[in-house]
């Protein structure tokens, strides 16, 4: 059962009801526009439409009918839907009907159908609905192709195409991110993030966005406008925040999972604090200025800080992961059953799979089922008719691939492929969207089903059916898992701790003879025959870039205390320049007004300074304390001794006339005294 047809704003559309080629449309060999429904053209449910047909008799043929270059504005990515039929004669040489588009980035092939050997076909017309997604190239233009190929065409009445439409997919106009620190683009933990985005059409329920991975509360702040909150954790990696926003609009087409600001904003996780650093000495500034000491003529106190070097996270370098690559014949992996595996009626698998040939009937990438004398167990994906069948047992349902739900895969491309149960339905998704469903009631019939899960082989029958390509990142659970959470997580790595993930193989490691299980489970998977195909991965992972200047932007505060007090914070931050930074050592500095404002500042007593660092994200690291006491000295001591002599003969006595001399001794220095004679 497929989703409903969707509608929207059309950028382009082609019925042929004029009966000729278009203008600009090019075609060669059998491809004509027909109205014709005889016995030849069943499925041609709408003439006129384009038809390939067999006759003139075709061998080993490849022959295609193109759009002209379709104007799509400035959308970077459009719907594609269209009609399709094949009225074939007989199975036994292959003829196949390839799409594909080119929206600026060469020719990619996204659906293939093909009916031969081992590819049969029971309903005769077989027509379908078509829609696929394409990208779009800056302000390229689009074409689309359809490519009928086979051996002989004799062995088919035609393949019929209509009712070509290119929809433009719902975008947002605006996205931006900041936090609330000080500075908009830092964050440490605790930071509250906000992300708003701004949409060009209504949607159909809450857009989802996801941040390092977490799902985030969004509120709609009226008409288009949106806002999704996020509080950084302690266990967010260091460097931008990353984060997802996917949307579906009032017509029911999915906009493509947004993953960059409009104005090239960013949120910077810095959840390590700056490094240690030292101090050096103490000076009194202003007024009368004496080593280790605080006079009443001093302005300021100044401490001499080390410029330590700091790095910060501030973007990522991208490579592709690995996977393992099976050959068709009897590659395989086995990963044991478990009875986590065998829900009951909660079900989600997902994997990445890239086929590297056409397949043929009931070959499979992933078996935990049973098909084999009477019995039937279990779920997995194979292959059928004209596309990749999601197979589930259910205690009530019974097995008929042919109406099972079911997708293409193109050859040669990356898809992801994830299928749910919810106890009534299963539905299929591709790349994030819901392409088919199926209704199947009931509990998983587990009883017969494999010890073993198998990737590489769906096992009919008794006998092997080897799938030929690559396979990644195979995921399972029990839960089943929201459209949106699919279509989030399928291109970024969990954790393997996320509530209902059973089973979690990466397929990363790049050699060996097994693979890990990433859940706590760890349930390896032995690797019989498979290769390792490196760097061939729709997983990128992250290398950290390093801004080593980052410590210039932080600043430097000043700590002070009075005998054994505690520290406390004085004077104003002073920012960190470049040539502080070259210079490996700055000058802080607090007023008087302050410094003497510390508890238990008194003449007599002693100070001592340290600081602390902060950086720009708030982290803040403390230096050690300076090996300067600063003793506070606001009154001249008295002298000692002091003596008073005359000139007379009786040096204690004197007449009018005499010479008094006083004499006095201060343990420090002091500016000259005024001295007074009474008497």
């Amino acid at each position: 059962m497929l989703p409903a047809l969707i509608t929207g704003q059309i950028l382009y559309q082609e019925n042929f009801d004029a009966g000729n080629w278009p203008a600009d449309w090019t075609h060669e060999g059998n491809w004509v526009i027909t109205s014709s429904q005889n016995s030849a053209h069943e499925g041609n449910d709408t003439p006129p439409a384009a038809v390939f047909e067999w006759s003139p008799q075709q061998y080993d043929f490849d022959q295609s009918m193109i759009t002209p270059l379709i104007d799509v504005g400035d959308n970077d990515g459009v719907l594609v839907e269209f009609y399709f039929a094949l009225d074939f004669y007989q199975a036994q040489e292959l003829n196949g009907l390839r799409i594909s588009y080119n929206g600026g980035a060469g020719w990619i092939e996204v659906l293939n159908y093909a009916i031969g050997p081992g590819l049969a076909i029971q309903d005769n017309p077989w027509s379908s609905m078509e829609s696929f997604s394409a990208a779009i190239t800056g302000s390229s233009d689009l074409q689309l192709k359809w490519s009928a190929y086979g051996t002989n065409s004799w062995a088919i009445d035609a393949w019929i195409v209509d009712n070509i439409k290119v929809l433009a997919l719902p975008k947002l106009t605006s996205v931006t991110i900041e936090s609330a620190n000080e500075d908009p683009a830092t964050a440490t933990a605790e930071t509250n993030i906000w992300l708003n985005f701004t949409a060009n059409s209504d949607f159909t329920g809450d857009p989802y966005v996801q941040i390092n991975g977490n799902a985030c509360n969004v509120d709609n702040l009226g008409g288009m406008n949106w806002v999704a909150y996020y509080t950084v954790q302690s266990s967010d990696p260091d460097g931008p925040l990353q984060f997802t926003i996917d949307f579906t609009d009032a017509n029911g087409i999915d906009g493509q999972t947004v993953k960059q600001t409009t104005d090239g904003s960013n949120v910077i996780v810095d959840n390590s604090d700056p490094p240690s650093f030292s101090v050096g000495a103490v000076t009194s500034t202003g007024g009368t200025v004496a080593a280790n000491i605080w006079n009443s003529t001093n302005t300021a106190i100044q401490l001499e800080v080390n410029v330590p070097q700091d790095s910060a996270v501030a973007s990522f370098n991208y490579y592709q992961g690995n996977s393992l690559q099976f050959d068709g014949a009897n590659d395989e992996v086995s990963i044991p059953g478990l009875a986590a595996y065998q829900a009951t009626n909660a079900l989600t698998v997902e994997s990445w799979v890239k086929p590297g040939v056409a397949p043929a009937d009931y070959d499979g990438f992933l078996s935990y089922a049973m098909d084999a004398g009477g019995t039937q167990a279990g779920f997995g994906f194979a292959f059928y008719l004209t596309g990749w069948k999601f197979f589930l047992k259910t205690t009530t349902n019974s097995i008929n691939y042919a109406s099972m739900a079911g997708t293409q895969m193109p050859v040669g491309q990356w898809s992801h492929m994830a299928a749910t149960y919810d106890g009534s339905e299963v539905k299929l998704y591709r790349n994030g969207a819901l392409v088919d469903s199926a209704d199947a009631m009931g509990n998983v019939q587990w009883s017969g089903a494999p010890a073993e899960m198998v990737l590489g082989n769906f096992p009919k029958d008794g006998t092997g059916h080897f799938f030929e390509g690559n396979i990644d990142e195979v995921r399972l659970w029990n839960v089943v898992r929201t459209k949106d959470q699919i279509k989030a997580s399928r291109e970024i790595n969990l954790t393997g701790e996320e509530t209902g993930l059973v089973g979690y193989w990466r397929i990363d490691e790049d050699s060996g003879a097994s693979t890990a299980d990433s859940t706590a489970a760890a349930n390896h998977a032995s690797i019989n025959g498979a290769t390792w195909s490196v760097q061939d991965s729709p997983i990128e992972f992250q290398t950290p870039v390093y801004d080593t200047g980052v410590i210039v932007g932080s600043a430097y505060q000043l700590r002070g205390r009075i005998g054994i007090n505690n520290f406390e914070v004085i004077g104003e931050k002073d920012t960190i320049t470049a040539s502080d930074f070259n210079a490996g050592t700055k000058i802080v500095s607090a007023p008087e007004s302050v410094f003497e404002a510390l508890t238990g500042f008194a003449h007599g007593d002693t100070a001592q300074l340290s600081a602390l660092l902060f950086d720009v994200a708030g982290n803040f690291s403390l230096g050690d304390t300076s090996t300067t006491n600063t003793a506070i000295d606001l009154q001249a001591n008295n002298p000692n001794p002091v003596s008073i002599t005359s000139n007379n003969t009786f040096t204690h006595l004197a007449k009018t006339g005499d010479v008094i001399t006083i004499a006095m001794t201060y343990d420090e220095d002091v500016d000259l005294p005024a001295v007074t004679v009474e008497g």
